[in-house]
């Protein structure tokens, strides 16, 4: 059985720049010849990674979150090395 998971982005502080956020969370699992996919979106920046991310487990994927700020520029968090182990839970 393969269990989903989830998470979300907390703001550490209050700004002009934070005080809209819409972020946009991407996961890319390197099997099964599929691209990315995302897994979240919206204001309030929680995610949920979907059981079928992998047909055949295990397998790595790779996290990133996009924020657009109030003030219009974006932000990109995350690279190839914020891998995640996907396997398959008891």
């Amino acid at each position: 059985m393969v269990s989903s998971a989830s998470g979300a982005a907390i703001r550490k502080r209050e700004s002009r720049g934070t005080r809209s956020l819409l972020i946009e969370w991407t996961l890319e699992a390197v099997v099964n010849g599929e691209g990315y996919r995302v897994v979240g979106s919206g204001r309030e920046g929680t995610m949920q990674i979907p059981k079928a991310i992998a047909d055949n487990l295990p397998a790595v994927g790779t996290l990133r979150m996009s924020v657009l700020n109030a003030n219009g520029k974006v932000r990109v968090v995350g690279d190839s090395s914020t891998e995640l182990n996907l396997t398959v839970s008891p």
